[in-house]
């Protein structure tokens, strides 16, 4: 049986702290469903990305993968340009992505071997 409620109200200091180590708590034992698609699903992890073009830009990594040839590559999703209307997946080798520290990457799905010369370039 699954149930959702939701409740709004103000709470004091305290009882908010409360209801934050109570949420933690029950975090740690496992009581929340992990949500893999939808809109309830965790955003992909940050990283920071060189494109193609020499600029750096921030990201989100959805997947690892690798080439023919063995070299690892990541499947990024990112804005291309300030002025671009909504970001692009673009595929770029792992020499160009940089991680953040303190952020979990180990949920990030590995696609095994993909083919492709490892070039920067939209992947659809």
């Amino acid at each position: 049986m699954h149930a959702k409620f939701e409740i709004g109200m103000e709470l004091g200091r305290i009882q908010a702290s409360s209801l934050v180590d109570l949420c933690t708590r029950l975090g740690q034992e496992a009581f929340f469903a992990q949500v893999t698609e939808g809109p309830g699903r965790a955003p992909d992890p940050p990283v920071f990305v060189e494109t193609a073009d020499g600029k750096r830009r921030f990201g989100q990594l959805r997947s690892w993968h690798t080439t023919r040839d063995g070299r690892r590559e990541a499947d990024v999703l990112c804005r291309l340009s300030d002025d671009a209307p909504r970001p692009a997946r673009i595929r770029v080798d792992e020499s160009r992505v940089r991680l953040f520290p303190g952020v979990d990457y180990t949920k990030v799905p590995a696609n095994g071997t993909c083919g492709g010369d490892g070039e920067t370039g939209s992947t659809g």
